[in-house]
């Protein structure tokens, strides 16, 4: 995207009031983040597929049928993994510019840290964290596209914990400082599944969280707090484990 046609969205979108904006009580970033069965319940994913982008990070698209009917009635999620919330915004809005058929305003309803829909919500982008979602309508019928991206949403502002018999190992959450920025604390966990399965991580923090060139998480905690950071591992039947660490 030139900069010019970045220039023109930010300005027609008013791109600095919500550049930084967080909605959430503490600074969410998500690590690993996969789309599974128990996140989408009424809904079968029936493909799913990595694009890369030139200029961003991959998108990951699942296409998702209705399990009971299979008929008009699709939709498609495509989630991208950001280093930041600054830097997810910022592929928010270059994703605003391919829509060209219709047109996509901010949506004040409670999804996202920053929210644009479709007339009749058929596709809804939005951010949190360091995340960026895309759902939309893939088939003729109208689906509830607006609702299941609150769903995905809340799914990451609050822990959601299925019952399942088999849950994911976090062993460690170990936090040191960085050795090159000062006040800036690296964030490193020791996790697996024991059926092998993958796990995607939520960290939590009153602060900046972001991921480094190193793919380690870092933090910077906010002054005069005494911090610390909350560790979430989610497996794909939506097990998970969690442990909280100091971040003074």
């Amino acid at each position: 995207m030139t900069i010019s046609l970045r220039d023109h969205l930010a300005q027609k979108h008013h791109f600095r009031e919500w550049e930084r904006k967080q909605d959430s009580e503490q600074a969410l970033l998500t690590k690993g983040y996969f789309l599974s069965p128990w996140q989408v319940p009424g809904w079968q994913a029936l493909r799913n597929r990595t694009l890369a982008a030139s200029d961003g990070p991959a998108r990951n698209v699942t296409y998702l049928s209705d399990s009971s009917k299979r008929s008009s009635r699709g939709m498609t999620v495509s989630v991208q993994e950001c280093a930041s919330l600054q830097a997810a915004h910022e592929r928010l809005l270059s994703l605003l510019a391919e829509f060209q058929t219709i047109e996509l305003t901010r949506d004040s309803g409670t999804c996202g840290d920053v929210c644009f829909a479709s007339p009749g919500r058929q596709a809804t982008l939005f951010a949190r964290g360091n995340l960026v979602f895309l759902v939309q309508r893939a088939e003729r019928g109208e689906v509830p596209v607006f609702e299941t991206a609150v769903a995905l949403d809340g799914q990451l502002v609050n822990k959601h914990t299925q019952d399942v018999k088999v849950l994911p190992e976090l062993r460690t959450v170990r936090t040191s400082e960085d050795a090159t920025e000062r006040g800036v604390v690296c964030v490193d966990v020791d996790v697996e599944d024991p059926l092998k399965r993958p796990v995607w991580l939520r960290f939590a923090a009153t602060g900046e969280l972001w991921l480094g060139t190193d793919s380690r998480v870092r933090v910077r905690a906010a002054p005069d707090i005494s911090s610390s950071i909350e560790v979430v591992v989610y497996n794909e039947n939506g097990g998970t484990a969690e442990q909280r660490a100091s971040l003074r």
